[in-house]
């Protein structure tokens, strides 16, 4: 059975500095150390079920085994969905861009 590993990160519009980081991230620090341990990496902009994204970002922040958390920029999105990981008192990490 796989785990779940669900990266909340600021997303930007495709070609924005904010979704090419948010790119890197993802592709060569968040996916290769999450699947070297198990676990399948979800981004909320690959969500491809129909229906209300927002509950499906609030049942992956509820439900994934694991949260990692990019708050680099203090993206509103990102504390607000963290927060909901917290105040469900389930394991989450943090990432943050040096400076």
């Amino acid at each position: 059975m796989t785990r779940t590993c669900f990266l909340i990160a600021p997303i930007g519009l495709p070609g924005t500095e904010v979704r090419q980081r948010s790119e890197l991230v993802l592709t060569h620090i968040v996916r290769p150390a999450a699947e070297a341990s198990g676990y399948e990496v979800v981004r909320a902009d690959q969500l491809s079920v129909p229906g209300s994204i927002t509950g499906q970002i609030v049942r992956l922040i509820l439900d994934a085994d694991i949260v990692i958390a990019d708050i680099s920029g203090l993206n509103p999105n990102v504390m607000y969905e963290l927060g909901i990981r917290h105040a469900a008192a389930l394991p989450a990490i943090q990432l943050a861009a040096k400076g």
